[in-house]
Order: structure tokens, then sequence, then C-alpha cells
């Protein structure tokens, strides 16, 4: 009986730990388990067959505004598709959080990221002075009911050496960090001068109307889970970067960006599945 028992929790570790690899490298690795009977799947897991949907706008100098809109499979950032031109993104699962070893062990992560193309114009180079870039990610589906906490989602910015070296930042770090929670536990894996905490508000209105950075989460239903967040230009210069300056296209814009958020198995059990 005992070797029975070690051995069911032996395959049980197993499993999560594949899983946990799997999603570092944002990758889908197994296909969800549907809801028996109310009784919870063992492991958390997205629903691949359910694309989710990303959406990238901002305001543009000219006064007119630039909405691009993409339903997206899952694939790691080698496998990015284009989204406008010079704008590729992917959507996977993984982040920062959990590189950083502080995402909840029964919890799954979901980052998009944008990408400037190689070779292309800074992405945002159009946008009105002082504009606000709106990025929202809708209809990410899993196999059981879930809780997602506004105050989680992160932001990580990230720079190449080249890029920092183009603004006078030789040797400075390349990682930057707008996090909501200013307690957020992912503070003591962060570099101080590389990290704006409690950069976020969370609002149930974030768009790019609103008056600072904001996030909120939506939820169409207790399996379905989405994020906003709404940052100003600003949000991508490098907090270290000597010019502060804020004009568009007066500093270094950063290749890459994602947006993160965590779920983890709602406090109830799901109904069966629909």
């Amino acid at each position: 009986m005992r070797c029975d028992v070690i051995g069911r929790w032996t395959l049980v570790f197993g499993v999560v730990f594949a899983v946990v690899v799997g999603l570092g490298v944002g990758t889908v690795v197994a296909e969800p388990a549907a809801d028996v009977g109310g009784e919870r799947p063992l492991l958390l897991l997205v629903e691949p067959e359910a694309k989710p949907t990303l959406e990238l706008r901002w305001p543009t100098a000219s006064g007119g505004e630039r909405v691009h809109t993409l339903a997206m499979e899952y694939a790691a950032p080698g496998g990015r598709v284009v989204l406008a031109d010079g704008i590729e993104v992917y959507v996977a699962l993984g982040g920062s959080r959990l590189d950083k070893g502080v995402a909840d062990p029964w919890g799954l992560i979901c980052r998009v990221g944008i990408y400037r193309a190689e070779g292309a114009e800074p992405i945002f180079r159009d946008i009105e002075p002082g504009g606000t870039i709106t990025l929202t990610l809708a209809g990410v589906r899993f196999n059981q009911a879930v809780d997602v906490d506004a105050a989680r989602i992160v932001q990580h910015v990230k720079f190449t050496e080249q890029e920092l070296e183009a603004c006078g930042l030789v040797g400075a770090a390349t990682d930057l960090f707008n996090t909501t929670d200013e307690l957020d536990p992912m503070r003591a894996r962060m570099r101080r001068e590389t990290a704006r905490h409690g950069y976020f508000a969370i609002d149930a209105d974030a768009t790019n109307e609103g008056d600072g950075p904001a996030v909120r989460v939506d939820r169409a239903s207790p399996r379905e889970a989405g994020v906003a967040v709404a940052f100003p230009y600003t949000a991508l210069r490098h907090p270290l970067d000597p010019s502060r300056l804020e004009a568009p296209g007066a500093f270094q814009e950063p290749s890459h960006f994602h947006v993160e958020f965590e779920a983890v198995p709602a406090a109830t059990v799901d109904a069966p599945a629909d």
C-alpha cells in the first residue's frame, strides 16, 4: 500500500514538473481535462482551441487612432506572428513571476508579448505626445474556474545591450518591471533602480482615455479571463535614461515588452463543463 501511494505521488509531481518546465518556455504541453461531475481537474491548463484575442491601440499625433487586433495561437516568443507592419506578437504561458520563483504553485501565468520587428522603425513613432497605449488580451479559457488578482499583473520591458548603448547606459540592467502591487513578492527579486513598484492602479475603466497607468481584469465566465493594461508611452523609457525626455522618438524605445497575469484555481469547484 505504501509503495502504491508513493508511486502515485511520484507520478503527480512528475507531471507537475513537466508542465512547469514547459510553461517556462511558453509551450502548451497538454490537452486540458474536462470537469467531471464538478470535480476539479488535477492541473490548471488553458484550452488551446479557444483562441484569445489581442488588441493594441494608441492615439496618433494626427488626431486619429491606431487599433490592431488579432486572434492568437499560443506559441513561444520564437513563434511570434505579425500584428501589423513592424509589430510582432505572441501569447504564451509562463512569465517573469515564474522565472523569479514567486508564482503560485497551483497557478498558471499567461503573458502577451510585443516585439518591434528586426530593422523596423519604433512601434509607437506616431503616438500623440502624452498619449496612452492600451493593450487588451481577451478570451483566455481555462479547463476549470479560476480567480485572477489584478494586483499581480506585471509589465516586463526588455532592452537590448545595443539599445542601452544608444542612450548612454552601457552596462545598465536590460530588464525593467512595472508592477501593480507595491509590495508584490517579485520586489525582492528586482533591481531597485529598474523597477517601478505600484506603478499601475487597478481601474475597472482602464482604457487609453484613463488618467494614468491602470489595469483591469475582464471575466466573460468563471473559466475565462482577460486583462487590459493602459500605460503612457513614457512607461517604455528606461528609468536610468539620462535624457529624461518624453516626446515620441526622443528616447530609446525598447524592442520588446510583455504583460502577464496569473490565474489560480477558483476557491469553489467549477460546475461540469459546458
